[in-house]
């Protein structure tokens, strides 16, 4: 028996673990000390899934599926089973689109399925033909959007966005200049409590640091905000750690053993 059989960590990547293009000796030391005791550990991500089999992430080695694409895909560490796959229809996409009628602070969608990505930009070509023009030239199934805004009233669009759209789709924000859209089924905190039972885990910890964890935190039968996250995640988190610089996940890791 290890010492942290039945838990599970869910950690977000970007301003949890991962901050300034670096990934701590201290976070990866005990990652890998916590696995070995039994635990399991994977990221819940906005990010591709590739990130964490073959790019930065990858020198941490999940050894429970990962959550990607804001809980919209969960897939096997190597990248090879998709246990669950989200959907953004063509038609939740050209209604995503209509932001920018709305607030012409947005600049352009980036739209992502599991193989590919690509970029929509509201210059003077953009019309209702050429939004469904772009996304008929995917052939794989969408999972989600982006909106990305120019840098002025961030956070007065991204309410906006939110009053408007909010019914229609899981909106959050994992960066200042990003409103991302999925489908109302798919997020962080779903995904994660869908993990927690497929590995018959007692306990499961999610980390965070921004809106996008928010119902991922609130979700966990411990929720932690790292000490940068945002008073929004602080808000409804049970406990608030240390800045992510500091190795949180190892603090973290280090509090639950004792």
């Amino acid at each position: 028996m290890g010492k942290f059989d039945g838990y599970l960590i869910c950690s977000d990547f970007d301003g949890t673990i991962y901050i300034d293009g670096k990934l701590s000796e201290e976070n990866i030391n005990a990652i890998a000390y916590f696995e070995s005791e039994g635990g399991y550990f994977t990221f819940a991500s906005g990010r591709n899934y590739e990130m964490f089999t073959e790019g930065a992430a990858s020198i941490i080695k999940p050894n429970a599926p990962i959550i990607s694409y804001n809980g919209a895909v969960i897939i096997s560490i190597d990248g090879k089973e998709i246990f669950y796959q989200g959907l953004v229809t063509k038609e939740q996409m050209l209604k995503a689109f209509t932001a920018y009628d709305h607030c012409d602070t947005i600049k352009c969608f980036h739209v992502n399925t599991i193989g590919r990505s690509g970029v929509y930009t509201f210059d003077e070509n953009d019309s209702p033909e050429a939004r469904l023009e772009f996304i008929d030239s995917f052939t794989a199934p969408f999972v989600k959007m982006i909106a990305v805004m120019h840098d002025r009233d961030t956070d007065e669009t991204y309410a906006k966005v939110k009053s408007i759209f909010g019914g229609e789709f899981n909106i959050t924000r994992s960066w200042k200049f990003g409103i991302e859209f999925n489908d109302p089924a798919d997020s962080k905190g779903r995904a994660a409590r869908w993990l927690k039972e497929k590995l018959g885990c007692h306990t499961l910890i999610c980390v965070g640091d921004y809106d996008n964890d928010i119902d991922m935190v609130e979700s966990a039968d411990i929720g932690y905000a790292v000490g940068n996250a945002t008073a929004s995640l602080k808000a409804v988190a049970d406990r608030v750690t240390v800045h992510c610089r500091e190795s949180a996940i190892a603090k973290i890791i280090e509090e639950i053993s004792c």
